[in-house]
């Protein structure tokens, strides 16, 4: 099996890019590692975030495509850099394979309690009635909306620029400009 790691450079995919993604991995027999740090990170209206597991598991594929899942607390929109804790979920391997990923993992091991009080607060936030439900979402909302702002006026600085395309950012902190370079520059780089 050869692993595959689609990056989608500041897009969301949507759930048919996913499902035909999905499709191909398991017609070609490639290991999918999907990167879904940036799962809240999503400002368009219209697009909505879909895990690859609930994908495949939709479609009838997930013991059929080996996958990696990824979360991270050092991006998203926690963005908390300085600590290390994250998570992989490996399903649609067999269990020797599983076995052996343990293993790696497990050699190199060391106690990192803040890491992991930070991973249970991210898979766990605030519920309504509890005391810090509404400063949360609120830091959330505001978090989310200072990095769509950020990504909006960069997409368009980059836009003015002579020679400079991007599209918008529908998520994530990337935006991948295409730059085209005049032909006297190209004719030049070709006479040298």
């Amino acid at each position: 099996m050869i692993p595959c790691l689609f990056r989608t450079a500041g897009q969301c995919l949507s759930y048919q890019n996913m499902r035909d993604i999905l499709e191909f991995c398991v017609e070609e027999k490639l290991v999918l590692i999907a990167d879904e740090v940036y799962q809240a990170n999503i400002y368009v209206g219209d697009k909505e975030f879909f895990s690859f597991k609930k994908v495949a598991c939709d479609i009838g594929v997930l013991e059929q495509v080996p996958l990696v899942s990824l979360h991270s607390i050092s991006k998203g929109f926690i963005g908390e850099c300085g600590r290390r804790g994250g998570y992989m979920e490996v399903t649609g391997f067999p269990e020797a394979v599983k076995d052996q990923i343990l293993k790696l993992a497990s050699i190199n091991l060391c106690p990192n309690l803040s890491g992991q009080i930070c991973c249970a607060l991210m898979m766990n936030p605030p519920a309504p009635g509890q005391p810090s439900f509404e400063r949360y979402w609120a830091e959330k909302r505001a978090i989310l909306g200072s990095l769509k702002r950020r990504a909006e006026l960069l997409v368009g600085a980059l836009n003015k620029l002579e020679g400079v395309s991007c599209n918008s950012a529908e998520g994530a902190l990337y935006a991948f400009p295409r730059v085209s370079l005049p032909e006297a520059a190209v004719a030049v780089a070709e006479q040298l």
